[in-house]
């Protein structure tokens, strides 16, 4: 189809560290959203999985590590719309997919996709996503073990991508040459989905703001967002529930061999009635194997040198050695459970950084495997 049914102009760059430049703010905590919708509660893998082996668990709806990975989710969305998504990548280093609609055609849009090199939209005009004018490259667009929203303004006239509160790319086009590719197809191309190529995603929300029109849900009856959330007192709250390989160096003892991450890194917020003045301390349980004793004869130089020296860091705060809290051998197999309680002085009322961040010799990071890592109120 001619190319004159659309214009494609990218209007920011990304950069290696994941902060795009020149780029438009949009807040993701826009008051705005306590009237989106919830899609979460619709999906049920058994009858929407696609492709790929997906689970839900306390709340998160996580894919496998499976090329060409989906889901559609059972909601028809109306004529224009803002579509958000809050997710993580715990292993590979390829595409999160977010499947949109519009005048009834299906649209991908691809963060991370040739080996993690490319944001973009597919297919327009037969085109993928690293092929089109609007696509944006650079060296790393995600990070393992970091949490990123993406929302999508869908409009008549085309769609603009953000990616953590920063335009990355926009479309201008009426979507009458927009397809999806056959092997990322899906049922029905008028509702929405999400997927993921040779990765394992964790989306932990997924919502919808309705701006012109109105969706409908194909399944059972939506709430908004704040209606559906979970009671301010749901704690604790996973931000890993899966292995992932922390480090430098390739390990076949571990899950997935190859690193997945150099740190840990994810973010959590306090229940809206716990203010951090009047919190007195909070637990972080992480579940690791692979962490030398701090005290090890075996590596009295290492340890010297900076090595062994794996530390819990809250907004920036260090509140632990993780290597202090291991005794024993050093073993992957060994799965140890550390309870860290920290302070609520250090605390914020919006969102908090956890960081796992490895001990380090010269240039060569510490290698171990997190399993679990959960922050609450009470020992978990």
């Amino acid at each position: 189809m001619a190319s004159s049914l659309f214009i494609a102009t990218v209007v920011a760059l990304w950069i290696a560290d994941s902060c795009p430049t020149n780029a438009e703010s949009l807040s993701a905590n826009d008051p705005a959203w306590a009237r989106a919708l919830n899609l979460m509660p619709l999906i049920d893998p058994e009858k929407d999985a696609v492709k790929g082996k997906w689970t839900v668990q306390d709340g998160c709806l996580t894919s496998g590590n499976e090329k060409f990975e989906r889901i559609q989710i059972p909601y028809e969305p109306p004529e224009e719309y803002d579509y958000r998504i809050v997710f993580s990548r715990s292993q590979g280093n390829d595409a999160v997919v977010q499947f949109f609609s519009c005048a009834g055609h299906a649209v991908m849009w691809m963060m991370g996709g040739d080996n993690n090199r490319v944001f973009g939209f597919a297919y327009f005009g037969g085109k993928d996503a690293g092929h089109h004018s609007a696509a944006v490259r650079t060296a790393a667009c995600l990070t393992n073990g970091r949490n990123y929203t993406s929302i999508l303004q869908v409009r008549r006239g085309g769609v603009k991508a953000y990616v953590d509160d920063r335009l990355v790319t926009h479309l201008n086009t009426d979507f009458s040459d927009a397809t999806l590719h056959p092997l990322w197809d899906l049922p029905d191309h008028k509702l929405l989905g999400v997927g993921s190529w040779s990765s394992s995603i964790a989306f932990q929300k997924i919502e919808l703001l309705e701006i012109t029109g109105k969706g409908r849900s194909t399944r059972r009856s939506l709430g908004t967002a704040a209606q559906t959330r979970r009671p301010a007192s749901a704690w604790p709250v996973t931000l890993l529930s899966k292995p992932l390989h922390i480090g430098d160096d390739v390990n076949k003892e571990m899950h997935n061999p190859r690193p997945d991450a150099q740190r840990f890194t994810a973010r959590f917020s306090l229940p809206p009635t716990v203010k951090p003045a009047l919190v007195g301390f909070i637990y972080v349980t992480i579940e690791v194997g692979g962490l030398v004793p701090h005290n090890s004869r075996q590596y009295v130089a290492l340890i010297k040198a900076g090595a062994f020296r794996t530390k819990l860091l809250i907004n920036g705060t260090e509140v632990a050695v993780l290597n202090k809290l291991v005794s024993g051998k050093d073993s992957i197999a060994k799965i140890h459970k550390l309870q860290v309680r920290v302070p609520g002085g250090i605390l914020r009322a919006d969102a908090n950084d956890l960081e796992i961040v490895p001990g380090a010799a010269t240039k060569n990071l510490d290698d171990f495997e997190l399993h679990r890592v959960v922050v609450g109120d009470s020992l978990q």
